[in-house]
């Protein structure tokens, strides 16, 4: 507690410094003080829960994308195996009586849908959960 140049009594806490009361006797300095630290305390305890329902909605949404992050890594597989039915099915389509051009076609397909597919995939999928890691630690941080 401080006495003032007015004679007025200013009374503050040591934990918070913006909660302070002031008032012409110490008794009611603290009175004020009391009650504006319990509505410090009732800001910060509604604060908190608001910090934790965010916390809590981005860890249900953090849940869901990488749920379904790790559903697509989990099927795309599929995709490229789809592929190559497709492009099988066309070999005999384009080429029906000439199967040097039929193997030559497929030398070059199958080279893509066995390993620049999959590569590009693969890569792709790496840097796609790290993006969405980084971009969950930054609104973590926000």
């Amino acid at each position: 507690m401080f006495l003032e140049r007015d004679n007025g009594w200013l009374a503050c806490r040591v934990q918070l410094r913006s909660a302070w009361a002031f008032a012409f006797t110490p008794g009611k300095a603290l009175a004020e003080l009391d009650i504006a630290w319990k509505l410090v305390q009732e800001l910060y305890a509604v604060r908190a829960i608001e910090i934790l329902s965010a916390i809590d909605r981005l860890a249900r949404e953090g849940a869901l994308d990488f749920g379904d992050t790790a559903d697509f890594i989990w099927k795309a597989p599929t995709l490229i195996e789809r592929q190559t039915e497709i492009e099988k099915a066309k070999l005999q389509e384009y080429f029906p009586n000439d199967m040097r051009m039929r193997l030559l076609r497929w030398r070059f397909e199958s080279r893509k849908l066995e390993h620049l597919f999959p590569l590009l995939m693969s890569t792709g999928n790496v840097f796609a959960v790290v993006s969405l890691f980084e971009t969950y630690l930054l609104r973590l941080c926000t």
